[in-house]
Parts: C-alpha cells; sequence; structure tokens
C-alpha cells in the first residue's frame, strides 16, 4: 500500500513540475512576443523619421565657389 502511495505522491510531483514548466514557458512567450511588437514599432518609428523632408536638400540646385567665378564676379 505504501508503494502505491508514493507512486501517486511521484505521478502528483511530476505533473506539477509540468504544469509549471508550461507556465513558465507561455508566460516568456508572451514576453518575447511583446518585446518583438515593441522592436518592430521602433523601427517602423525609425524608418519614418529617417524619410522626413529635412533630411532632403532645400533647394535644386547649390552653387561652387570656384576661382573662374569669383574672376567672373569682378568684372
Amino acid at each position: 500500500m505504501r508503494d502505491l502511495e508514493e507512486g501517486a505522491a511521484a505521478l502528483l510531483s511530476e505533473n506539477a513540475d509540468a504544469g509549471h514548466d508550461a507556465a513558465r514557458s507561455t508566460m516568456s512567450m508572451s514576453v518575447l512576443s511583446q518585446r518583438l511588437v515593441i522592436i518592430e514599432r521602433f523601427l517602423i518609428a525609425l524608418a519614418r523619421q529617417s524619410n522626413t523632408p529635412k533630411d532632403k536638400p532645400t533647394h535644386k540646385y547649390k552653387s561652387k565657389i570656384t576661382e573662374a567665378n569669383l574672376i567672373a564676379q569682378r568684372k
């Protein structure tokens, strides 16, 4: 009779351990998925920020100061 009680206790203990492992893996999976969502949102915001108009030149042509231009201006 004692062997049956010990066997039942061992099965209950193993079942409890399996339940704890499953709960831990589910919790860590939810944390990881939340982190992935946060990283995805961060990368989207970073991509939008780098495409802002302030990064683009404000005027189409830039003047170059060269010796020829300076001589032409003096004349």
